[in-house]
């Protein structure tokens, strides 16, 4: 008997390749990604201030301290707070990084 492996040639390459993982950005915002953990990276931003909001890319991520994955390239990263002076800053991210960043109060 022959089989015809063909057919079943693109779904091992998806099972073998990908899987689906859930990261949550904050309460109310859950963002789904597929990963292949050879190339994700984690992003860990921390601030001094409690109530800051940390974007990236500008999207909303969270507040005052943040860990997320993604794939190597270029983010945007800002920090704003309405008693404090902003903070934007592009990351290049070819590895895990943190970013610790102090705001200062405006004057």
């Amino acid at each position: 008997m022959k089989y015809n492996f063909s057919l079943f040639l693109p779904i091992l390459v998806f099972l073998t390749f990908s899987c689906i993982t859930t990261n949550a950005g904050s309460a109310a915002q859950d963002t789904v990604s597929f990963n292949r953990s050879h190339n994700l990276y984690v992003l860990e931003v921390n601030t001094n201030v409690e109530d800051a909001h940390i974007y990236i890319d500008g999207n909303f991520m969270g507040n005052q301290s943040i860990e997320l994955q993604y794939r190597a390239g270029v983010y945007m990263v800002e920090i704003s707070h309405p008693s404090y002076q902003p903070y934007k800053e592009a990351v290049t991210l070819n590895r895990s990084t943190q970013i610790k960043v102090n705001l200062l109060p405006k004057e």
